[in-house]
């Protein structure tokens, strides 16, 4: 099976270095960097291949950059990462085999520790007041209807060439209209395998652009 690193990011230089020392690059046969803008050189990671945006033009520009760059027919398996996360002690090869498994499945996501009082308020569970009562236990992961999420996934590379790059909501809709349901891997009582570590200039910050 091949296998694309793809992290997305603007130039946030410390929350990219400590995410590139969380993961193994000889994983990978095509390690993709995609910036939307972002000054400065990049000196952390063991690229196959950087593209960068002009200038800041958002999130869905700066998707669309990295899926053009994936989509070209490998058929491959896609490790998604936001600059701004630190990856865990994740088993790639169960993840991509529970896609295999489940074609009706968008996405394989990995569950971050909890950020806001809501998700303390429900357990831990990433997003979870949003998914109470719709998460169905399955064998080693977890099934339900709600939200393509942009926290780190594995994600079929032909299911980016058939989607059109947008904030969660869109993507979510596109995937319903499939007839795609998600995943998150592992039991519902697991610690966290991905860790968000970016403070500032996420979705809905100063600077934040959809």
């Amino acid at each position: 099976m091949k296998w694309t690193l793809l992290v997305t990011g603007h130039g946030r230089w410390g929350y990219l270095d400590r995410m590139t020392e969380s993961v193994n690059f000889d994983l990978f046969d095509r390690r993709i960097l995609s910036l939307d803008g972002g000054a400065g050189e990049v000196t952390s990671g063991d690229w196959t291949e950087i593209h960068r945006l002009p200038s800041r033009m958002g999130l869905s520009a700066n998707l669309a950059q990295g899926w053009a760059a994936v989509t070209r027919g490998e058929g491959s398996m896609v490790l998604h990462v936001e600059e701004d996360f630190i990856i865990g002690d994740v088993d790639l090869d169960a993840m991509a085999a529970t896609l295999n498994a489940n074609p009706d499945v968008a996405q394989m996501a990995l569950v971050r520790q909890p950020w806001s009082p809501e998700e303390h308020a429900a357990g831990g569970m990433l997003y979870g007041p949003h998914l109470e009562g719709d998460l169905v236990e399955e064998c080693g992961w977890l099934r339900h209807n709600r939200i393509y999420t942009l926290n780190p996934h594995v994600v079929r590379s032909d299911l980016l060439a058939e989607l059109t790059a947008g904030v969660e909501h869109d993507l979510t809709a596109q995937c319903q209209d499939r007839g795609l349901s998600f995943g998150f891997f592992g039991a519902i009582n697991d610690p966290p395998r991905c860790l968000h570590v970016g403070h500032e200039g996420g979705m809905g910050s100063q600077g934040w652009m959809p």
